[in-house]
């Protein structure tokens, strides 16, 4: 009897050993899947506020454009000031354009639903790395679709700035 514990006490280490791997691989991998959620989460969010700044500038932007088209400045304008008016109702459309261009994504990431029914009988480290690396992935499409957003968010924003420039030119050149 004593031989047997002795016997199972030295296997205990190996086993304990393989366990703790085993779990460590568990935690990393549970890790690894609760940042990428965190990035999912941030990645939505960003993507949503850059939305709402397009909403914002397209509603100004229309704003403006109907005030000059219901006012109809250029009826009392000199030539100098109605060149500077279409130029600013040019740079306007082109701020209506840039909104609707980048409000809706070329490319939308959506999750493969089939490839994960059939990866069900997987076991469950593998997929459990599986779907992180998924999830990886669409986190990354995400931050790349939420950056362009923001860059045309900048172009946009340049655009109005100078929309509005020349709208000003045009009221004051053109009295």
């Amino acid at each position: 009897m004593l031989r047997q514990r002795r016997s199972s006490n030295s296997a205990s280490p190996v086993s304990l050993q393989k366990l703790t791997k085993e779990s460590q691989r568990k935690l990393n991998l549970q890790l690894a899947l609760n940042q990428a959620n965190e990035e999912l989460r941030e990645a939505n969010a960003q993507r949503r506020m850059a939305d709402t700044k397009t909403y914002t500038v397209l509603s100004v932007t229309l704003v403006f454009v109907g005030f000059l088209v219901s006012l109809r400045p250029w009826v009392s304008m000199t030539t100098i000031g109605r060149v500077f008016l279409a130029i600013a109702l040019g740079l306007y459309v082109g701020v209506i354009a840039i909104c609707v261009y980048s409000y809706f994504p070329r490319e939308f990431p959506g999750a493969n639903t089939r490839a994960i029914l059939e990866d069900l009988d997987r076991p469950n480290q593998v997929l459990m790395k599986w779907i992180t690396d998924k999830l990886i992935e669409f986190c990354d499409k995400n931050w790349r679709i939420a950056s362009e957003k923001g860059y045309w968010i900048k172009v946009t924003m340049i655009v109005f700035v100078m929309a509005t420039f020349f709208l000003a030119l045009s009221l004051i050149v053109g009295s």
